[in-house]
């Protein structure tokens, strides 16, 4: 771009200018380029694109293929692939063999290794029902005639964001219908049932999916993960098993499992998992983290700053930790280290509401009515409209008796 606007590149700036190759200026011909579009077969299961630009000539490699003359026609109207069979078969083949030789297309993507990919999960970065890739992609898989899928995809989750609930589950199923192998439907519709209370129609579309083979690894997670927030404990751990089973170091559903345990009063069951993970994991911090908080509603407070100061010593900004860390002082009653902690918490996230009211509450002890006061009006002015009702009127309750 800036070589085009005339304007000449720092040598500090990456990259080079592709205006040589596209025979612009004259200095060489054009250069064939190569294109692809993977999303849509990595997430929904449909046929990879792939083309190449090669003179006038655009070609799209898929299972009805397209070739446009980019002299002629720029909006890319009419496809030429009847008329110009043999420009289209060597383009396919011109471009079939840059991919084996450079290693492009979806077939040759880099595989990352088990550990990059659990941490690019864990950051989000990667969904957990990715699909299956096929030998073979008919005209069925073209994204040409599967588009109108999307459209129904983009129509549903916006009813669903705006509570049509109803229009968006039968357009889902419509989807589903049309496409049962496409994971990604099942997941957005189990997810919405899931949310809005209807957590056995959630499991029954799971295990209709499970059944069909759709979604793998991914929709089974989603499946147990939903059978414990259903209350269906002993499922949900009976297949978090044959998932741990058939994939030993991915310790994020266990994870999540574990928390949710604990918080949920099953301790005996969340500490197992916790010693069977952290085994696995032992410098993760926000495993170190999770376990910390189990001991701590368990009443072992001497185990659960152990396991907050070693999530600390890993990762010194883990919020759980260093707020755990405040709340064991608080129940040691320890209101000068108590005060420290949530300090520090606050110093990672000025936002951490529960950090600022749990300060406050803590200067109050320390007899320091001037500071606790600053700190809880801060807290009942920055704290969400909605919620946190028990604190706000713990708050209240504290400036009351200052005043």
């Amino acid at each position: 771009v800036l070589d085009l606007a005339g304007i000449d590149a720092s040598e500090e700036k990456p990259g080079e200018s592709l205006v040589a190759s596209t025979g612009q200026d004259g200095s060489e011909p054009p250069r064939d380029s190569y294109f692809e579009a993977l999303s849509a077969s990595l997430n929904r299961g449909w046929a990879p694109l792939t083309g190449t630009l090669s003179g006038k000539w655009k070609y799209i490699d898929l299972p009805i293929p397209e070739l446009y003359d980019m002299e002629s026609d720029l909006a890319e109207a009419s496809n030429q692939v009847a008329g110009m069979a043999g420009t289209a078969a060597g383009l396919r083949q011109s471009l079939r063999d840059y991919c084996a030789r450079e290693g492009a297309g979806v077939d040759a993507r880099i595989e990352e290794d088990a550990e990059t990919m659990r941490r690019l999960q864990a950051l989000g970065y990667l969904t957990s029902s990715a699909a299956e890739t096929k030998d073979e992609y008919g005209p069925g898989d073209d994204p040409k005639n599967l588009i109108h899928l999307d459209e129904k995809l983009e129509i549903g989750s916006e009813a669903a964001r705006n509570g049509d609930t109803e229009r968006a589950e039968a357009l889902f199923r419509e989807v589903i219908a049309e496409r049962p192998e496409m994971a990604f439907t099942y997941r957005l519709l189990a997810q919405m049932l899931s949310d809005n209370g209807n957590k056995s129609g959630a499991i029954e579309l799971l295990e209709t999916a499970v059944a069909r083979g759709a979604g793998g690894r991914g929709l089974l997670s989603l499946l147990a993960t939903t059978l414990l927030e259903a209350g269906s404990t002993a499922e949900a751990l009976q297949l978090l098993e044959e998932l741990m089973r058939g994939d030993p170091g991915d310790y994020h559903l266990p994870l999540s499992f574990a928390n949710w345990l604990s918080s949920n009063g099953d301790g005996e069951r969340a500490r197992g998992l916790f010693e069977r993970i952290v085994e696995t994991a032992p410098q993760d911090a926000s495993v170190r983290a999770g376990c910390g908080w189990m001991h701590m509603r368990a009443g072992r407070l001497d185990d659960a700053m152990e396991q907050f100061n070693t999530a600390v010593s890993i990762d010194p900004e883990n919020l759980r930790a260093l707020h755990g860390r405040g709340l064991v002082y608080e129940q040691l009653q320890m209101w000068s280290e108590a005060a420290q902690a949530f300090r520090r918490v606050l110093e990672v996230n000025p936002d951490h509401h529960y950090a600022r009211l749990r300060l406050g509450l803590a200067l109050l002890q320390l007899g320091d009515g001037q500071a606790a006061e600053e700190e809880l009006s801060t807290f009942l002015q920055r704290a969400p409209r909605q919620g946190m009702v028990e604190e706000k009127e713990s708050a209240r309750a504290a400036l009351a008796r200052i005043r």
